[in-house]
This record gives structure tokens, C-alpha cells and sequence, in this order.
């Protein structure tokens, strides 16, 4: 879940090279299936506001299987 949530921050932040971050307000997580060998972790911006970002992200496995997926809201600091 902190992959996830690194994710989803890291790219709300990236969607205005905001200096100060983000804070998470909200953040739903499901876990599909298990994961071996080594992951890969894809965040992205669903919809960027003005202080409010709508985000996701998703787990991929070795085999390029989706392992989990995430969802969250995150507030540009101030």
C-alpha cells in the first residue's frame, strides 16, 4: 500500500512540479492476487485541480499482471 500511495503522489505532485507535495486525504486499495518476483508500480492522474487531485495506480507483476490497484484523493500543500 505504500508503493501505491508513493505512486499516486508522486505523480499528483508531477502534475503541477508542485515543490511543497501532497497529502493523502483518501485512498482505497484492492488486492487481486499475489505477487512473485519482482513488481513494477505505474502511478497516474485521473483529474488535477487547483488544490485537489484524483489519482491511481496499479501493481504489475513480472508477467505484466495486475496484482493490485489503488485509488486516491491528494491536496496540494500550501
Amino acid at each position: 500500500m505504500t508503493l501505491l500511495d508513493f505512486a499516486m503522489a508522486a505523480a499528483a505532485r508531477s502534475s503541477f512540479n508542485h515543490p511543497l507535495g501532497v497529502i493523502t486525504i483518501d485512498m482505497t486499495t484492492r488486492f487481486l492476487r499475489t505477487s512473485v518476483g519482482k513488481i513494477v508500480v505505474e502511478g497516474r492522474v485521473l483529474k488535477a485541480g487547483k488544490s485537489i487531485n484524483y489519482c491511481e495506480a496499479v501493481v504489475l507483476s513480472e508477467s505484466g499482471e495486475m496484482t493490485a490497484k489503488s485509488s486516491g484523493t491528494f491536496m496540494l500543500r500550501k
